[in-house]
């Protein structure tokens, strides 16, 4: 395979390059030798085995010969020149110098080796590609192979040679000995890298062979298409015609036969030939002195000179000056035609000599080798090893065969059915596999014929029909074929209008308005259809019009007498130095109307042969649906053109409107854009009546606008344009008529033409249904759900995808059958009996029925877990979507009204105040916003044409501007001292006042208007914007009312994003509280809201209007209650809209044109610019900030928003799901709202909200606290001691505060809040001496400004330079820190309004209660544990004093005198001694090893009978302390030892374990608590662990390694974490104990509250009284069931605990009267969890009360 794919690509690509180079480094008469064997080239075969010998050796040895030839003959002619001077040689040295010799002597070193360096490299490469194509093509080594098939030992036997290799080449396969030993191939593999050079050669080989065979006529007549106009001229014009030729053919639907075009390819590869040959000729110098290039006849006949001698230097090359790249591209673009050529006609002279011998070579395909069959070579790749097969050995030659590519193993593997089918699935239906070459004596030779041949055929054809896929549905490829040429007409419409766009002329003109006209008609496809012949020709003529023009010929030679207007009007113009890019435009051009001729001559063929036939005999064949797939990907196109292809048209509106400057038909543009959106806004229904007529309307005004500029650019219209509209250019050029240059041109009428193309394509094919799409009188609804829809539409995706998986997976399988088996090896080389064969035949079939699944099982795995996660993804999508529309809907209020208020803000004039009048008066009066928005549509539509009328250049605002300084002076003096003080203050108005700065212009101050020099586009920003929040806020309403629609959903009752989350999820947890208040924030704390931006607003302006913005706020907070304050807030939202009218108004101010000033700068004691400033009056000089309007209006916005919330809680439904908005009684008690309180107690801490409920509702009041202290320490002035005296008494009597009822908490918290108040509104008016008056006050009350601390803390006032004398408090200015305060107090507040927050007074007072209890219980546990230890030692000391008295009686006995004992003692002795005797030994009983010990030593002294305390030990044996697991600590040292793997697996046994062993102690417990002894515990006794076997573990790679390093690292955190919690907990046992003690009396206590009990110290020793005597009524009765006689049935389970049985005596009871909590509380029921209601009747259960 490499030898050949080598020596294909040094013959086919080296050598004509190197020919080619050695043809273009000189120029004479040698050098056309060269070039006669680079055409010479593809006329021989390639080099083989067979060829090397014939033609293609002698060939390559011509080469060789004719370069040493010519170097040898250069070389020798140096010697006469050497002894004949220049003067003697004459004219023969001219003779010998166009031939090619060259006198050595005259020439420089460069140009010697560029003479010589053609032979030299021809001599050398072309001895080199002779010699490696020898090497590469001989015959590989053979090996002896015994019978078994190894290879023998000894060397000897291995005998190749290079003559064997070369003689006995027809002869491939080498006759095997029959009887012993077989020879085979060796091979050898070459580098990996030169592998896959191999395999990319052989694609690209494979792919350019495919190419030809399927496509070969269709890349002649590009290649002879792009010949013809690469340099059009005489000769290139005979490929043109052929190519016009083989075009018009095609049209008529025409087939050519092979013979004729194969005859016509002979013609074509012989004139390209020789026009190579003519062209190269004409490179030489004595050509070109001959006929000159400049001379008319060689550029009429394409005879380019590029190589220029100079006569003065002839060894020296150059290039013409007038060469451009066609030039070059021009020869080499020949040459690949005639190369292709030559190559088709190959191919197709093999193909009919196939078919000649076809049936000949279907009688016998298993030829014998030496009659091979005419598939020359088949390459296999396998994947160490290549093999060439066989090859001809005739020289028939094949430039392109097909290559085979079988990855895998050796070709031995491949089956021959396979192989053909391969083939054939390739397209190769003229190929066969390789020969195999049997021994001559092998049996399976002589039985294997064609009857088993037929049989394989048969099967084969079995094979191909059952593996044949279901017939499916057109492919995507094949549809939209079919639609472009169906809608041809549609693309050569269109093509018409580019066409006369590209180049302007009369004759494009006419398609222009040939086109025009079309798509004006109704039935436009019928009327394109007959123009069809007539475009078709006519495209043609400009064709070769254009053709003509591009002649290298002058235009008076070429149009002798026409004007030079004629020719450039009628685009007759040489587009010289490149004329073949315009004639491939239009080629181009010229092929959409013979496609829609075609188109119409086959839809008139399809007409005619219906109405021949009957309409019996007429069968209607019913075209295959397309696949599921393209339907889908043909729907979603058309959905996404129809739903957003207006969007295009619109942004087409803006492009051709605002590009460029502003003339007269781009306003016409833009108002009927103005007019269509303002339609769409006002009457959605009208506008959807009136669309179709609106874009015929600007389809007509197009093509007028389109025409006009088209023909104004001609010399002759133009001047009677002029005339007719008696205008000058100027004023033309206003209208939109100017003559472009060719550049300019294109762009210009580019873009109308473009916009005309998308308004005509949204008119016919877009608009009906985009009004079917947008009807919401007749929407349909849903069917099915989205989700469903999603899901159906990706498994079409996935479903396609895995029938593709499929397919490629059989192909795959079938390439790869029978890999690695060595049977079939030993049957290709003829070592396998038939038997064997039919055996592995039946071996291959099942295993071809059963194939291995795993991998498809795999792929559709993959497939169906991506198409899943693609369909989660794309729900979340489209619920992120339908969140944002619904987002959008409740805030387009708030979008649209802060971007009219902005607009109207940043151009303050009068026309624009409308925008602000209106939209301030509709915020809070809802009722006006339908009207308000539709008013202001029209007025920004009104502004924008306004802006772009004065961009004319006709309007000239210098005519009527207004120059004020004319008198400035005599206005301006009267006295003297006056007189001083008006010149201090002219200075500053003449540099400050737009009265003396410049003219002033009027129609600014009535609308904005400027001119805007260059871009339109900036200017009309503003308003575009506010039409676009307009069309914005109207287009997501109709969307959501389209989506609910068709949804069959319903409007939201209130303005909520989640659906479903009502009041009573709030307490849910920490999503549904985020959700609830997502919901309802504003409802339920707008009002804060409101006054917090309130504060906001007087920070931000600190001006006389932020005064009036304080007193409104002390106004509105002085009401305290809520309903008190929605009874005036009306008034508020009103007075705040009255002062935004106001202060625009202010704004405004008059006219600057009058040249009138205001009063307070022309009165004798003038204002200055600060108090103006602070007090917002309008001036020229100081002009008031309007953005201030805008943090009012963000003010009234809020204030609307909560006028709306206080109509919106009045409704039963709001209150239903967001809970109402009430306050709470201020005189509830948590004694006394047992019944009020409609929440859950939150201080349990049942989940992370309980949590942030209590830092809010317990701990945020000290906050609060702390946030004061802040505020009244970070500042120092006056205002600030307030604050701490405030912080101080909250702090020191906060705690009895907060327990009072709440209307006493808010007393005096809303005097705080009002203190607040006053200090905000006290420093707003104090900014009038910070910013004023700061620099008197410096002079004369320093005391005052550090008091105070004044400072002006807003910018745009001239502040004075600060004085050494007086430091100014520039840090402590402001009022950011009482804002924060005014914010946590209002949130306070809220706290105490809270039903929450009585279950913190209720906490508070139990605490209150139990304050000492804590030390009451410590002290009594103290005194426990000394009684306790005094027990004990009381204990020891009697049973001391017992075991003296023992031992003292044993004494006085001894043991001689020990009395007989009874029988029953006896037994027990006896007993006793055997138990002695097991003992022996044992380490703790050292003394029963030594019988004599306890008589001679004593130790029977110190017997004493402890039998009860053994039995304890015994018991406590018995219950064995459950197993520990391990420690963090451990853990580690698990992990460093074995692994982080192993570690965890170890601790999940554990676990398991444990777990199991707190399952078997409950089991216990509950049978012994019910008193169930089993003798038989088989079931405790057997052993519930599973051994498992564990293998070998893995070995883990790295990325496993470090995920188990994470998970362990996760693991020991938290184990380290739990040790650390159970160390703390064993430390502080003591308190914990106490703790639970505790929390029960403190639920105790608020069980109390809530009953509506007064609760006191005394109710939890009441509590343990009642308890105690009912015990001890519960023991009496205990105590009297004992004397009653035994009844027969079982004992009844004790109902009471065995902890409390020693509750009975006296100091028990007195222990419990003083203080419960001194006994254990280890078993208390506090332990776990709060107790219920029904468990607060018993007290915590304690082990130890004793």
């Amino acid at each position: 395979m490499a030898g050949d794919l080598v020596v294909g690509m040094l013959y086919n690509l080296l050598l004509p390059l190197l020919l080619l180079a050695a043809s273009s480094f000189r120029y004479n008469g040698l050098s056309v030798v060269y070039f006669l064997f680079l055409l010479t080239l593809p006329l021989l075969p390639n080099p083989s085995l067979v060829t090397m010998k014939g033609k293609t050796g002698q060939f390559l040895r011509l080469i060789i010969c004719t370069s040493l030839t010519l170097l040898t003959l250069q070389c020798f002619m140096q010697i006469p020149f050497a002894y004949i001077p220049p003067q003697v040689s004459g004219h023969w040295e001219d003779v010998l110098y166009h031939l090619g010799i060259i006198r050595f002597s005259s020439v420089d070193a460069g140009n010697i080796v560029r003479l010589l360096a053609p032979d030299l490299g021809l001599l050398f490469s072309s001895l080199f590609i002779l010699r490696l194509c020898r090497k590469l093509l001989r015959s590989l080594p053979q090996v002896s192979l015994h019978e078994n098939g190894i290879p023998p030992s000894n060397p000897e036997e291995v005998e190749t040679s290079e003559s064997e290799s070369e003689d006995g080449s027809d002869t491939e396969g080498s006759s095997f000995d029959s009887s012993d030993e077989t020879t085979v191939p060796v091979q050898t593999g070459p580098p990996q890298f030169v592998q896959k050079l191999i395999v990319f050669a052989a694609a690209l080989r494979l792919l350019l062979s495919a190419i030809m065979n399927t496509a070969g006529k269709v890349v002649v007549t590009l290649l002879l298409g792009l010949a013809g106009i690469m340099l059009p001229s005489l000769t290139s014009g005979v490929y043109f015609g052929v190519f016009l030729g083989l075009v018009w053919w095609w049209v008529f639907s025409r087939s050519i036969s092979m013979l004729l075009f194969s005859s016509l390819c002979v013609m074509l590869a012989i004139f390209s030939g020789g026009h190579l040959l003519a062209l190269y000729l004409y490179q030489l110098p004595l050509s070109q002195q001959l006929i000159p290039p400049k001379d008319v006849y060689a550029r009429l006949f394409g005879m380019t000179g590029v190589i220029r001698t100079n006569s003065s230097d002839p060894h020296m090359l150059g290039l013409h000056p007038h060469v451009s790249w066609p030039d070059f591209i021009n020869p080499l673009v020949l040459l690949l035609l005639y190369y292709t050529l030559v190559a088709l006609l190959h191919k197709w002279v093999h193909i009919t000599e196939e078919d000649a011998v076809d049936d000949e070579e279907c009688e016998s395909p298993a030829g014998s080798p030496e009659d091979p069959p005419s598939f020359s070579r088949v390459i296999y790749i396998t994947g160490d090893k290549q093999e060439l097969l066989s090859s001809t050995d005739e020289e028939t030659y094949l430039p392109d065969e097909p290559i085979i590519l079988i990855p895998g193993s050796s070709w031995q593997d491949v089956h021959r059915n396979d192989l053909c089918s391969l083939l054939d699935v390739a397209g190769y239906t003229n190929c066969y596999p390789p020969p195999q070459y049997e021994g001559k004596g092998s049996p399976s030779h002589e039985t294997e014929g064609e009857g088993e041949m037929e049989e394989k055929s048969e099967m084969d054809l079995k094979t191909q029909t059952e593996t044949l896929p279901p017939p499916s549905g057109q492919s995507g490829l094949v549809i939209f074929g079919r639609l472009v040429q169906k809608h041809s007409y549609v693309s050569a419409l269109i093509i018409m209008m580019v066409w006369s766009i590209t180049y302007n002329s009369w004759l494009t003109f006419a398609l222009l308005v040939w086109s025009c006209i079309i798509w004006m008609m109704r039935d436009r496809r019928r009327y394109a259809m007959l123009s069809a012949p007539f475009l078709a020709v006519y495209g043609t003529a400009l064709l070769l019009l254009g053709f003509l023009s591009g002649l290298r010929l002058s235009r008076a030679e070429l149009y002798p007498g026409l004007p030079k207007a004629v020719i450039t009007d009628f685009d007759l113009n040489s587009y010289h130095p490149a004329p073949c890019v315009h004639l491939g435009a239009k080629v181009f051009y010229s092929f959409s109307f013979w496609l829609m001729f075609r188109q119409q001559l086959k839809e008139r063929q399809e007409e005619q042969s219906l109405k021949a036939e009957s309409l019996d005999q007429v069968v209607s064949e019913e075209e295959s649906p397309p696949s599921p797939l393209a339907a889908m990907l043909i729907s979603g196109v058309k959905g996404t053109l129809v739903k957003y292809w207006i969007l295009f048209c619109c942004s087409m509106f803006f492009v051709i409107s605002f590009s460029g400057k502003v003339v007269v038909y781009k306003i016409l543009y833009i108002v009927l854009f103005l007019f269509c959106v303002v339609l769409y806004h006002i009457r959605y229904d009208v506008w959807r009546r009136v669309l179709k007529t609106f874009w015929a309307v600007v389809v007509g005004y197009s093509m007028v606008v389109l025409i006009a500029i088209y023909m104004y650019q001609f010399r002759s219209v133009s001047g009677l344009f002029k005339q007719i509209m008696g205008m000058s250019e100027e004023g033309l050029r206003d209208i939109g008529l100017e003559r472009y240059d060719t550049v300019e041109l294109f762009a210009r009428i580019l873009l109308p033409a473009m916009f005309l193309l998308a308004c005509i394509l949204q008119l016919h094919y877009f608009n009906s249904d985009f009004l079917t799409l947008t009807d919401l009188d007749n929407v349909p609804i849903r069917e099915a759900p989205r989700e469903e829809e999603l899901r159906i539409s990706v498994n079409v995706i996935s479903e396609n995808i895995k029938e593709n998986i499929e397919k490629i997976q059989k192909r795959l399988v079938k390439e790869q059958m029978g890999n690695g088996k060595s049977q079939e090896t030993l049957d290709s080389v003829g070592l396998q009996t038939s038997s064997e064969k039919g055996a592995e035949d039946q071996e291959e079939k099942t295993e071809e029925e059963a194939v291995p699944s795993s991998l498809e099982d795999k792929w559709i795995v993959i497939v169906d877990r991506a198409s899943l996660l693609l369909i989660q993804a794309l729900s979340r999508l489209q619920k992120l979507q339908e969140q944002s529309w619904r987002l959008l809907e409740l805030h387009s209020l708030k979008i649209v009204s802060s971007g009219i208020i902005w607009v109207s803000l940043q151009e303050v004039s009068l026309m624009n105040s409308l925008f602000l009048v209106l939209w301030v008066f509709a915020l809070p009066f809802s009722r006006l916003r339908p009207a308000v928005s539709s008013i202001s549509a029209v007025w920004a539509c009104v502004m924008v044409v306004c802006k772009m009328f004065y961009q004319l250049k006709v309007i000239k605002p210098l005519d009527y501007s207004s120059n004020c300084t004319v008198g400035l002076v005599p206005s301006n003096s009267s006295g003297l001292d006056d007189g001083a003080k008006l010149r201090g203050n002219m200075v500053e108005l003449l540099t400050r006042s737009i009265l003396y700065i410049e003219p002033v212009d009027p129609v600014y101050w009535c609308g904005a208007l400027l001119k805007c020099e260059g871009r339109i586009l900036p200017c009309l920003r503003n308003h575009l914007m506010v039409l676009g929040l307009l069309v914005f806020e109207a287009t997501v309403h109709r969307h959501q009312l389209y989506f609910r629609l068709h949804n069959n959903l319903k409007t939201p009752p209130f303005s909520i994003i989640f659906q479903g989350i009502t009041r009573q999820h709030l307490d849910h947890g920490i999503l549904p509280c985020i959700k609830y208040f997502i919901n309802f924030f504003y409802y339920k704390f707008g009002l804060e809201i409101s006054l917090i931006v309130a504060v906001n607003v007087i920070g931000q302006r600190m001006d006389f209007y932020a005064l009036l913005h304080s007193c409104a706020l002390l106004a509105v907070v002085s009401r305290r209650r809520r309903k008190a304050i929605g009874e005036v807030w009306p008034k508020y939202c009103c007075f705040t809209a009255v002062l935004m009218v106001l202060q625009y108004l202010l704004c405004i101010g008059i006219p600057p044109a009058v040249c009138v000033d205001y009063p307070w700068r022309t009165a004798l004691r003038p204002l200055t610019s600060n108090i103006i400033k602070w007090f917002y009056l309008p001036d020229f000089a100081m002009s008031p900030d309007p953005l201030f309007i805008f943090y009012d209006h963000l003010l009234l916005l809020c204030s609307s928003l909560q006028w709306q919330v206080f109509e919106e809680e009045n409704r039963a439904a709001v209150r239903l799901l967001a809970g109402d908005n009430v306050e709470i009684s201020r005189s509830l008690d948590p004694s006394s709202c047992n019944s009020f309180i409609p929440v859950d107690n939150f201080l349990h801490c049942r989940c992370y909200l309980d949590m942030a409920k209590v830092f809010v509702f317990s701990y945020f009041f000290w906050l609060v606290l702390c946030l004061i202290f802040i505020t009244g320490t970070t500042r120092i002035n006056i205002f600030c001691l307030g604050y701490l005296v405030a912080c101080f008494y909250f702090m020191l009597f906060g705690g009895s505060v907060l327990l009072q009822p709440v209307r006493y908490i808010l007393r005096l918290w809303d005097w705080l809040i009002g203190y607040t108040c006053f200090v905000i509104a006290m420093k707003n008016l104090l900014s009038l001496g910070s910013c004023a008056y700061l620099d008197s006050l410096l002079k004369s009350g320093c005391w005052f400004i550090q008091a105070f601390s004044l400072f002006c803390t807003i910018e745009g006032y001239d502040v004075p330079a600060p004085d050494d004398g007086c430091e100014l408090p520039e840090g402590e200015a402001g009022i950011v820190w009482d804002a924060i305060c005014f914010t946590v107090l209002l949130a306070q507040r809220r706290v105490f309004l809270s039903y929450y927050f009585l279950y913190v007074v209720s906490d508070l007072k139990s605490s209150k209660i139990l304050a000492s209890r804590g030390a009451e219980l410590f002290e009594a546990r103290v005194k426990k544990e000394v009684a306790a230890r005094l027990e004990m030692e009381k204990k020891s000391m009697q049973t001391l004093k017992k075991q003296m008295e023992k031992i003292k009686s044993k004494q006085k006995g001894g043991p001689a005198d020990k009395p007989a004992l009874p029988a029953d003692q006896e037994q027990v002795t006896l007993a006793d001694d055997e138990k002695a005797k097991k003992d022996v030994g044992k380490w703790w009983k050292p003394w029963v090893s030594q019988p004599g010990v306890e008589n001679n030593c004593g130790y029977h002294l110190f017997e004493s009978d402890s039998e009860e305390e053994e039995e304890d030990v015994t018991e406590k044996n018995e219950e064995k302390p459950p197993p520990k697991k391990k420690s963090a600590f451990q853990l580690a040292y698990d992990a460093w030892v074995n692994s982080s793997k192993s570690a965890l697996k170890d601790l999940k046994k554990e676990k398991k374990k444990i777990k199991k062993d707190e399952k078997k102690r409950a089991k216990r417990e509950l049978q012994r608590q019910q008193g169930i002894e089993r003798a038989d515990s088989s079931e405790d006794d057997l052993d519930e662990s599973v051994v498992e076997e564990e293998g070998e573990e893995e070995k883990e790679n790295i990325l496993q390694r470090v995920v188990s390093t994470l998970k362990f690292g996760v693991v020991f955190v938290k184990s380290l974490l739990d040790d650390l919690t159970q160390g703390l907990n064993s430390f502080c046992k003591e308190g914990l104990d106490i703790s639970k003690v505790l929390r029960f009396e403190r639920a105790l206590l608020n069980q109390q509250q809530k009953k509506g009990k007064e609760v006191s110290q005394k109710s939890v020793k009441q509590f343990y009284e009642n308890w105690i005597s009912r015990q001890n009524t519960l023991s009496s009765q205990d105590d009297l069931d004992d004397y009653l006689p035994p009844s027969a049935s079982p004992p009844d389970v004790p109902s009471s605990p065995h902890a409390y049985a020693k509750l009975k005596n006296q100091a028990s009871k007195l222990s419990w009267g003083s203080s419960i909590s001194s006994c254990m509380t280890d078993e208390t029921l506090l332990g776990s969890r709060q107790p219920t209601l029904e468990e607060l009747d018993d007290p915590p259960r304690c082990v130890s009360c004793c």
